[in-house]
Formats: C-alpha cells, structure tokens, sequence
C-alpha cells in the first residue's frame, strides 16, 4: 500500500480529498506513510492548517482525522503507533468506561486523591461523544456538509 494507491482510491471514489484545487488551498501537503497494520490504515499530513494523522477506510472509502501533532514526525510517530495498535473501544467498553467515572468518589477538594466533580462530568462528556460518534459510524472530509 503507498499514497499513490490511497489516492487512487480517492479518486475512484470521487473524493476531492487529493484532488490539485483541495491542495492548493491548504497549501500543499506533505505525506508520511501510510502506514498499515492491525489497527489499520494510517498516513501523517501536514499543510498549512498543521500536522495531523489521518486514518483511511477503503471501503467505503473515507479519511478521518484521528490526532493533531506538534511537527510532521510527530505525526508520523504516532500514524505509526496508531497501525500497530488492534485496540479499538466498543459501545459497550465505552459504556462500562462511564459507568466506572460515574461510580467513583467524587470530592469538592482540589487537593483531595479523588475526582472533582467537573472533571469527572467533562470525562463522562468525553466518553458519551466518542460512543456516539462509534455508533452513528464515521465521517469523511469528502462528505461533510460545508452548509
């Protein structure tokens, strides 16, 4: 698998994503990767909108952003960390993750060991986004709405 191939399919797909207009206006881009293993496709891209890593499914083809970075090797580091990895979170273990926040001691202290209540509530806000966001399935630049 090489960009040449991700492209390919881009195009197939009628994604603008690499088309010359969509790389113009971010400032060219340069590509690290892809990078593929147990956790999937990954590549790092950095323009003039900044370092991100991207993820790619073929079929349906789609390219999500998964992570900024500081720098492009940053963003090549951790495209290839996120390929290795095979770990990817259910519903129901994000569910069970909510339940174990919203289970522990809460405290108003700021030097207490436990939880603060909005630190508690933003991680449960967390939590309940990247579940949803699982189970309506993920969505493409190529296929957001810009209205």
């Amino acid at each position: 698998m090489t960009m040449a191939d991700i492209k390919r399919a881009a195009k197939d797909a009628g994604s603008p994503y690499f088309d010359r207009a969509s790389v113009r206006f971010f400032g060219g881009d340069t590509f690290g990767g892809p990078y593929v293993g147990a956790g999937g496709i990954y590549f790092a891209q950095s323009n003039r909108a900044g370092h991100k890593v991207k993820h790619v499914t073929l079929d349906p083809f789609r390219i999500l952003s998964v992570a900024d970075a500081s720098s492009h090797a940053d963003a090549r580091e951790q495209a290839k960390a996120l390929a290795r990895s095979s770990h990817t979170k259910t519903p129901s273990q994000l569910q069970r993750e909510i339940d174990e926040v919203l289970a522990r001691p809460l405290s108003q202290s700021p030097y207490s060991v436990h939880t603060p209540e909005w630190e508690r509530d933003r991680l449960v806000r967390k939590l309940e986004r990247e579940k949803a966001r699982l189970e309506r399935g993920p969505r493409s630049h190529a296929t957001k709405s810009r209205f």
